[in-house]
């Protein structure tokens, strides 16, 4: 797309853009698949394959297509994006994922990027950590890994490789002036920065209050939030969570 395209290649590309845009699963990462897709609209704009009016109909499907899988579609707990430590029941570290790659290892010692136990991958619709000699060691179902011997492991996130950012938003100030500027962005039309800034909010420890749900009229008085319009996220993806014995014997 860096030269001039005569019109089939336009249609094969729009064609292309049209997939990826009904695709549910490029949407796993949804920011990274909006700035796709309108970049793609914008080399064809400089091209001269699409004009100002074509352009903007696009991108607001695209624009659509972001609120959709953002607001309908639950987020995934294992994030493509995101390095993990794996722990088990009582609480000990005993492996590490790094992209598509587990490793088995305590919290001391860790091997070598090519030392990897074994590997994550998508079958029928469900995700399997298959090792490296083909044989299925679990299964991963939201933040959790079911070994086959009927070890339940969870995954604590340690960090996420995208822009600048490496760990969680943890500044409440800092929140709220991001979930403002991510309105003001919305309410301006100004998609690309409200996608930045969605993804900034949603890579933070906080999560709106559930009572007042961050309304100006209720907010002040709320009790939950204690005026703030969100609380701190009682499942953050970086901390593992508690378990009672009882839930523990359900798992043994």
């Amino acid at each position: 797309m860096d030269q001039l395209m005569d019109a089939p290649e336009t249609a094969v590309v729009l064609a292309d853009w049209h997939e990826r845009l009904n695709d549910p699963t490029k949407w796993r990462n949804p920011p990274a698949q909006y700035r796709y897709l309108v970049q793609v609209l914008g080399r064809l704009t400089g091209l001269q394959q699409l004009d100002p009016l074509e352009r903007f109909d696009l991108a607001e499907l695209a624009a659509s297509a972001f609120c959709h899988f953002t607001e309908e579609t639950p987020v995934d707990w294992r994030h493509p994006a995101s390095n993990y430590d794996v722990h088990n029941d009582t609480g000990e570290q005993v492996g590490s994922i790094l992209g598509n790659r587990y490793f088995l290892h305590g919290s001391v010692v860790k091997p070598g990027p090519m030392d990897f136990f074994a590997q994550i991958q998508q079958t029928n619709g469900k995700l399997h950590v298959i090792t490296r000699s083909y044989a299925v060691y679990g299964e991963l179902t939201e933040r959790h890994i079911y070994t086959g011997t009927g070890q339940r492991l969870t995954l604590v996130e340690t960090g996420r490789n995208f822009g600048l950012e490496k760990t969680r938003l943890d500044d409440p100030d800092i929140y709220r002036a991001v979930v403002e500027a991510a309105l003001i962005a919305l309410e301006e039309g100004d998609m690309l920065t409200y996608v930045m800034l969605w993804e900034k909010e949603n890579f933070s420890i906080f999560r709106q209050c559930s009572r007042c749900c961050d309304r100006f009229d209720t907010r002040e008085d709320c009790s939950t939030c204690a005026g703030q319009g969100f609380i701190e996220d009682p499942h953050r993806p970086d901390r593992l969570p508690s378990y009672d014995l009882s839930d523990r014997r359900k798992q043994a």
